[in-house]
């Protein structure tokens, strides 16, 4: 059966609370068989309406978004739409489920409403939980995919089984009784993949699973008489003078303004079954749960910026603080309450920056200190701040930002109790995270084309946006920056050659070693010499075994002049990024010896060296062809000067 919206008339009623007064269109549908339709909000975009018999139409355009607007009696009404990004970062418009939190109270008490009802609302999100957490308030009155368009098709069939499943009774009395909100929700969690106890289970953001033969089971043996616990909560006391973002029977929303660094609430719990036991759930964040019978104190300490596992073990970061409650009858549990306090932006920045990690990067970054990953995160105009306990010595920060185009850059702090390390030309910068250099394009926080958009970073901040002008769109720059706190570590890789004699360098590939001998001293030994990836003169894995013979060849008594390059070396390891090392022991030149005076009977000895010398020194001047061969060859002319004074040394003998 088709109802369609443009040709029946609906009556007009308001949902009022403290405040607020809603208006909402409600449509009383006709009997059916099975009183299960399906609305699709989404048009062609993503349509599931080939699995139901019932369908509600509004012409063909779309509506997207919640459907706070309208009501559904005599029936059970599974809604889909789609869902847009928005404009700004914490997605605060656009058609997803964050709507609701703009709203505020209005439009959570209206679509509560219409959930109680019968309508179930399904909706993907679009961006909200790929590493950000933007929820506020947690609650069970929409369900939310983790995905754009269309990734809520399973979940929307996977209801609809589960509804057809219901006793044809049951499912008059649910909708009689306004339980088809919290008995659904209660069977869509029942196959999640944990036990149904464990707190990922009841995030904003679930992927279900298609319902097994288990799953149809319980719903199939539900009778009117053995209905899951319906539960209701109550907040008795707040020390907190705060206002709420959120209070109805199933949800305590609360948010944290300032800095007051414990928050201690009395709630109390009320169930339908009399013999029902009450289960507290730990969810995300910090709290201790005190609880007696169907009394908790939940005492909530000052927290923001938290690490939290997504269902599918993906990492994101959060500001809600969640607990959860169920009622247990025995044989059913009920659908959660849920307690979420919501720490404020404007809380976020009264709180002093201690031992923490900032980061903005343009447009994604990953963050390890000593080498463990910490941290992950996007778009580039949110600021991440990371809690971490800095270790005594050495904490080496390695942030890798990934350009998706356009402008690239990093912004980030270092906080060590309040003092800051704030990213400028101080810090380090790579492109392929082996050869180290300053960034060179610097741009204060404030201009550029970042401005100061970027959500949680002070005006004055001391960081600067930092990157190599000549990466290319695209690319994935490094970036590293020690922080020492206390005595530094020992060096892990200490040079060999630290405080000796010798003359040494490190180039990459294409490079020149240019090695010279200072005055007093002559090239000696090759001491180690290596193309590959040698680190702080230390052999490594990948090394050409003709390093040490090549760069001895190309070595005179004062100079050392060799390119670090495949063409020499070879390639020991193709497609690894290489270095040249190479250390040369530095000899002191001995004292010209005087020159004896020869003797009468030497004469002919001495006269035959003289035109000998005199005859090199010919043939050297007129050979010279350019400055740099005058200067090896003065550097020959000068060995055979040596050489001749040794020679006449020992005639003279």
């Amino acid at each position: 059966m088709i109802f369609d919206k443009l040709v029946n008339t609906p009556i007009y009623s308001a949902v009022t609370g403290p405040g607020f007064n809603v208006g909402q269109s409600v449509y009383t549908l006709p009997d059916t068989t099975t009183k299960i339709w399906h609305e699709n909000r989404d048009g062609l975009h993503a349509n599931y309406e080939q699995y139901f018999d019932n369908l509600i139409r509004k012409g063909n355009s779309t509506s997207w978004g919640l459907n706070s607007s309208e009501k559904y009696m005599n029936g059970i009404v599974i809604s889909n739409s789609s869902t847009a990004a928005a404009a700004n970062a914490n997605e605060a418009s656009g058609s997803n489920t964050r709507r609701l939190d703009i709203g505020g109270q209005t439009l959570y008490h209206a679509v509560r409403d219409s959930w109680r009802q019968g309508c179930l609302q399904f909706f993907p999100e679009h961006q909200d939980y790929d590493a950000i957490d933007w929820y506020k308030v947690n609650q069970p009155y929409v369900f939310t995919s983790q995905g754009s368009s269309g990734s809520e098709g399973e979940e929307v069939q996977r209801c609809n089984e589960i509804v057809k499943a219901l006793k044809p009774e049951v499912r008059e009395w649910m909708i009689a009784n306004q339980r088809v909100g919290d008995v659904v929700a209660y069977l869509m969690r029942s196959n999640m993949p944990n036990w149904y106890l464990d707190p990922k289970n009841h995030q904003p953001v679930l992927s279900m699973k298609w319902p097994s033969a288990e799953d149809l089971a319980l719903a199939a043996s539900l009778t009117i008489d053995t209905m899951p616990p319906k539960l209701s909560i109550k907040l008795i006391s707040d020390t907190s003078k705060q206002s709420d973002l959120l209070r109805t029977d199933e949800v305590i929303g609360l948010k944290r303004v300032d800095l007051t660094q414990s928050r201690v609430l009395e709630v109390e719990l009320v169930s339908d079954k009399p013999n029902a036991t009450f289960v507290w759930i730990q969810g995300q964040g910090k709290s201790i749960i005190a609880s007696n019978g169907n009394r908790a104190t939940i005492t909530i300490p000052w927290q923001a910026n938290l690490e939290v596992e997504g269902q599918d073990g993906h990492k994101l970061t959060s500001n809600r603080m969640d607990v959860m409650a169920v009622a247990h009858d025995g044989t059913h549990f009920s659908c959660p309450v849920f307690i979420s306090e919501y720490t404020t932006p404007e809380a976020r920045e009264l709180a002093p920056r201690m031992n923490e990690i900032a980061i903005a990067a343009d447009d994604s970054f990953v963050c390890k200190v000593n080498g463990v990953q910490v941290s992950t995160g996007s778009p580039w105009n949110q600021l991440f701040r990371i809690p971490y306990e800095w270790k005594q010595g050495n904490n080496l920060v390695e942030i890798s930002v990934t350009n998706a185009g356009s402008a690239g850059g990093l912004l980030a702090s270092l906080f060590v109790g309040e003092v800051e390390t704030a990213s400028d030309k101080s810090w380090e910068a790579s492109l392929d995270n082996i050869s180290w250099e300053t960034p060179d394009k610097i741009t204060p926080y404030g201009q550029g084309p970042w401005a100061s958009n970027v959500i949680g970073a002070k005006p004055n901040t001391k960081a600067q946006w930092i990157w190599i002008s000549r990466a290319p769109e695209n690319a994935t720059v490094h970036f590293r920056k020690n922080v020492v706190i206390g005595t530094p570590d020992p060096d892990p890789n200490p040079d060999p050659f630290e405080g000796k004699n010798v003359v040494k360098q490190i180039v990459k590939e294409g490079e020149w070693i240019r090695l010279k001998a200072p005055d007093g001293f002559k090239l000696g030994d090759v001491l180690f010499a290596s193309y590959g990836t040698s680190t702080n003169y230390v052999r490594g894995a990948c090394h050409s075994s003709a390093s040490m013979n090549l760069v001895a060849a190309a070595k005179t008594a004062k100079l050392l002049e060799v390119q670090g390059s495949y063409l020499v070396f070879g390639d020991p390891c193709y497609g690894v990024n290489k270095t040249l090392a190479v250390a040369v022991e530095l000899v002191p030149e001995l004292s010209p010896t005087p020159t004896p005076t020869p003797t009468p009977d030497q004469s002919e000895d001495v006269t035959r060296l003289k035109a000998e010398f005199a005859a090199i020194a010919f043939k050297l001047k007129i050979t010279i062809q350019s400055e740099k061969d005058a200067q090896l060859r003065l550097e020959v002319l000068q060995e055979k000067i040596l050489n001749f004074k040794d020679a006449l040394n020992e005639i003279i003998k």
